[in-house]
């Protein structure tokens, strides 16, 4: 876990400070700093660019690009976020007095979310499973140095944000069959609770009270039994507004009797990244506090070939009582999702957002 504090002065604890550098404004760069040799090993102050110029006492004075001085706006302060992380991940404190060098239309706490959403996000790994072991980022804290109010909570708040993200990463990274629906749903409980969500899981035999036809179709080649995830923020004082946020649970896809190729499966432990992004947005609401109520809709389970899987020809029957006939059993998203938005749809929500891999149908079609 990454800190974010703001100071007038750079920390005596800092390992490395970190300077920002225009790539068309020479007077951004440091007259102090050699710049022939940094130069020589190919900064030229670019977008992402990050190198160690020399170092002072203990500490190390770094350098990274940010472009064109009229072309930086957020999304570039969270590049070069990611790329400070990336570049000093051995190093446990950073220091920088970057928002104090930026021009005067970007507003200095919309940066500084940026900057730590970016640091977060760059400092990300998933190493669970590397037998030599991984080599995590070192880094736990950030400084900001320089003026300016509310600057430590801006990046506290990118943080959380970047972290909401990492969560769905790590959900995403998992193999399909550790996450299966049943421990997919044990983390996000875990989730709810730590940071305060209201979460309930059907199991299969609510999910067969609830009439999830599509879910229990799309279930029945397996061995892993189904979820179907409910999770809800609630504001304080009145809502203005209720969204529903739907997404994709599929574990894992082999797509059933109509099997895909070898190929078509080696990234299909990520068809479960819709609810995976679900599940994280839902992470950092808490943190950012909206004023309307927001609820989760997730269906999961893994599409597999047992005995008795769906069969070409079969006929399914939604929670909102339409049929569907089964031509392509790989078609099973739209099945788990139209359950999932029938339920979404009977909490008269202002608005739904579905989320979901895109399918090689889409692919096909764009």
């Amino acid at each position: 876990m990454i800190t974010f504090a703001s100071a007038r002065r750079t920390p005596p604890a800092a390992n490395v400070v970190v300077l920002a550098v225009y790539s068309d404004r020479a007077d951004s760069r440091p007259s102090d700093l050699d710049w022939a040799s940094i130069e020589a090993r190919g900064f030229e102050g670019k977008p992402g660019q990050v190198q160690i110029a020399t170092k002072q006492g203990s500490t190390l004075v770094a350098v990274v690009g940010l472009g064109e001085i009229d072309k930086v706006d957020a999304t570039a302060l969270r590049k070069a976020g990611a790329a400070i992380a990336k570049a000093l991940k051995k190093h446990k404190t950073i220091a920088t007095p970057l928002l104090e060098d930026l021009p005067a239309r970007i507003e200095r706490n919309v940066a500084a979310q940026a900057l730590a959403e970016g640091i977060v996000l760059g400092a990300y790994s998933f190493d669970r499973y590397k037998s030599e072991g991984g080599t995590p980022s070192a880094i736990t804290r950030v400084v900001a140095i320089g003026e300016g109010r509310g600057v430590a909570a801006a990046m506290t708040t990118g943080a959380q944000i970047a972290e909401g993200v990492n969560f769905a990463r790590d959900l995403i990274n998992e193999p399909g069959g550790t996450l299966t629906p049943a421990e997919m749903a044990k983390r996000v409980v875990a989730m709810a609770r730590r940071v305060g969500l209201k979460v309930t899981v059907h199991d299969e035999a609510a999910i067969k009270r609830l009439k999830l036809g599509g879910l229990l179709g799309a279930n029945r080649g397996s061995t892993q039994p189904p979820r179907f995830v409910e999770i809800e923020y609630r504001p304080t004082g009145r809502s203005k507004g209720t969204l529903a946020l739907v997404g994709k649970g599929l574990t894992f896809d082999a797509g059933g009797l109509s099997i895909k190729t070898m190929q078509g499966m080696m990234t299909m432990k990520c068809d479960m990244s819709g609810g995976a992004a679900v599940f994280g947005a839902m992470s950092v609401l808490p943190a950012i506090k909206p004023p309307c109520r927001v609820i989760g809709f997730v269906p999961m389970t893994d599409n597999m070939l047992g005995g008795d899987a769906t069969r070409p020809g079969d006929v399914l029957r939604i929670r909102n009582g339409k049929t569907v006939e089964v031509l392509n059993t790989d078609a099973e998203g739209r099945l788990i999702l139209a359950d999932a938005l029938s339920l979404a749809s009977e909490a008269k929500p202002d608005a739904i957002v579905d989320l979901a891999t895109l399918t090689g149908a889409c692919m096909v079609a764009l």
